[in-house]
């Protein structure tokens, strides 16, 4: 097959919505991404080639030329043009995966088949985190995994989830949740994911520990990204808790088949309310 390369400037986030992409790409083409952040965002599918490194002054991040082997993958290039209808969402990236296939003269895959999948028995210290996962599940009634850390991004607002956290883990105290970042003075039954995970960074890990939780909560940003995998989204059992500016960038699969709760209203009393209600 050809060689192709993608890249992309952006977050964590961006970078793992850049699978529906790559997985769209991957039949056709032997796929080198370039990103500046750790080299491990795809450590699950080794066929891609993935080169961290400073590319300010490779790749020009305001416009694309797929045309030439050159194909950015983020959804804010051309002025914005992908975003101005929906937002930071699934639909955005479709409609740019849309235009890049249409260039390339391929054709473009359904929405499910481009729904991000992890291979996630290709990710560092799998089987420990496996059996640990396994022993909160058969000692908790429900976990529960909440993406905490800071929002690096407009999607949301960057409230402290930590006395949020302290209050739901005291009333629910059957219940198991993993949080993201470190906290101070919580109840047992509140676990920094880094604990299980034992691996910086972790971000396909804690997607992992996501399909094994009955909810999930977060913003539109960091790890809570890593957790809308196709596994998750067409689960019907499963709950999607998001405060985000939009609906759009809260509900970011709009066909997902689980049940998805969304808000824009950051009151602490508002969160707590939306969570005990839908938990």
């Amino acid at each position: 097959m050809n060689e192709i390369v993608l890249y992309n400037h952006f977050h964590n986030g961006d970078i793992f919505y850049s699978r529906m992409i790559t997985q769209a790409l991957s039949k056709h083409y032997v796929i080198n991404f370039y990103h500046k952040l750790p080299p491990v965002l795809f450590e699950d599918t080794p066929e891609i080639n993935e080169k961290s490194q400073n590319i300010d002054l490779i790749f020009n991040m305001h416009n694309s030329n797929p045309e030439s082997g050159f194909v950015n993958t983020w959804i804010g290039q051309y002025n914005m043009k992908y975003v101005h209808k929906y937002n930071c969402s699934f639909r955005s990236n479709y409609i740019l995966l849309t235009d890049i296939c249409d260039t390339l003269g391929i054709k473009t895959p359904t929405e499910e088949e481009v729904l991000p999948v992890v291979n996630y028995k290709n990710i560092s210290n799998i089987d420990n985190i496996v059996k640990i996962v396994d022993d909160l599940t058969s000692k908790y009634q429900k976990l529960i995994f909440v993406s905490t850390g800071p929002v690096h991004s407009v999607q949301s607002y960057n409230f402290d989830f930590t006395p949020i956290i302290r209050h739901l883990s005291s009333l629910y105290n059957d219940y198991c949740f993993i949080v993201t970042t470190d906290m101070e003075n919580l109840n047992e039954n509140v676990i920094n994911g880094n604990k299980i995970t034992q691996t910086t960074p972790d971000l396909l890990q804690l997607s992992y520990i996501s399909t094994k939780c009955d909810v999930i909560i977060g913003r539109s940003s960091g790890p809570f990204c890593f957790t809308h995998v196709k596994e998750n989204l067409l689960n019907p059992n499963k709950t999607f808790i998001s405060f985000a500016r939009t609906l759009d960038e809260g509900m970011w699969y709009d066909k997902s088949i689980a049940k998805q709760i969304w808000s824009n209203n950051y009151d602490n009393n508002n969160i707590i309310k939306n969570i005990t209600e839908n938990i």
